[in-house]
């Protein structure tokens, strides 16, 4: 059965795979860390002392 498996293939989509979650899952956590600063920070600027 393993002799068949082609592992040049598998491991290229496992990497293909893989580079796409880490592409994808950090793209919308670095956006809702960057919106939240810029909140923060015009919180930050609209206190009147």
């Amino acid at each position: 059965m393993f002799e068949t498996i082609d592992w040049r293939a598998v491991t290229f989509i496992c990497a293909s795979l893989a580079h796409e979650m880490i592409v994808h899952f950090n793209m919308p956590r670095v956006y809702y860390f960057e919106q939240e600063k810029k909140q923060l920070l015009n919180d930050v600027k609209s206190v009147k002392l």
